[in-house]
């Protein structure tokens, strides 16, 4: 459940900031691909990747597993 929260969070923060994939995915140093196979919830990433997904949107480490529902004021810029 954790990981599809993440998932979703990832997804939502991407397209809050106006970023594609492509973009997402070179910021951190992924693929694109990649990128779309962790918000479609088809892998669990490692720790490391969400370190870096959270540091490049100044976001906790713990804010990309709460449920999105939750935090939708939370985004808001």
């Amino acid at each position: 459940m954790l990981y599809k929260n993440a998932a979703k969070q990832i997804k939502l923060l991407r397209i809050q900031n106006g970023l594609t994939q492509g973009q997402l995915a070179k910021a951190i140093g992924v693929t694109e691909k990649y990128i779309s196979i962790v918000e479609n919830n088809y892998r669990k990433p490692s720790l490391v990747f969400y370190r870096d997904v959270a540091n490049y949107f100044k976001v906790s480490f713990d804010f990309l597993f709460i449920d999105s529902s939750q935090n939708k004021n939370c985004l808001k810029k």
